[in-house]
């Protein structure tokens, strides 16, 4: 993604990241506090309406699981790759992605977002 981009929907790498050791302009808190932060595109690309756009995505997300019995977050969120995580984790017994750090995420253009 570029700075003059015009469809800002994509090209996002995301980390759940509760340190908030990076740049703050790349940083942000969902409505649910969740603390991102933007690993790519680069701060020199980054735009406020980037961030902005991101930062509503997820909030959309959020609030659609409170609606989960009509499965609203599917339009959100690529559902295997979030079991495939999951399970990954349990299997492997992998003792830091239940906390809010090392937790990657990525959303590519006019697409849904995807772990890992």
């Amino acid at each position: 993604m570029e700075k003059t981009s015009t469809n800002i929907t994509g090209g996002y790498i995301l980390e759940l990241d509760k340190r908030k050791d990076e740049d703050p302009s790349l940083m942000f808190q969902t409505s649910n506090l969740y603390p991102f932060t933007i690993k790519e595109p680069d701060v020199d690309v980054v735009t406020d309406d980037m961030r902005e756009y991101i930062k509503g995505y997820l909030n959309e997300f959020f609030s659609s699981l409170s609606k989960a019995e009509n499965q609203e977050y599917r339009q959100y969120i690529d559902l295997e790759s979030f079991i495939d995580w999951y399970l990954m984790g349990e299997i492997m017994k992998v003792t830091d992605w239940t906390g809010t750090a090392s937790i990657m995420l990525y959303k590519a253009k006019d697409g849904p977002l995807y772990m890992g």
